[in-house]
């Protein structure tokens, strides 16, 4: 579980830093809940490489916008 989330989280199709806003996938609003210290402190603890850099230059200024959720997976 924990490979499968740190490849998730550093995989820029589903979540990517662009200047100071963090996009990532819709399910993280969805269960919002169920990380009580925000989206961006439980991203920056599994990134990795330039991506972790770039959160932790930011990490004051970064703001979350949610990606459109991929429906078509359903149907597979």
């Amino acid at each position: 579980m924990e490979t499968a989330t740190r490849e998730f989280l550093n995989d820029p199709r589903y979540n990517y830093l662009n200047g100071n806003t963090l996009y990532v996938s819709r399910l993280f609003k969805w269960y919002g809940e169920d990380f009580p210290d925000g989206v961006v402190p439980f991203i920056r603890s599994y990134a990795q490489g330039e991506f972790k850099k770039q959160l932790e230059k930011r990490k004051d200024r970064i703001r979350v916008k949610y990606l459109d959720y991929d429906w078509s997976l359903n149907g597979k």
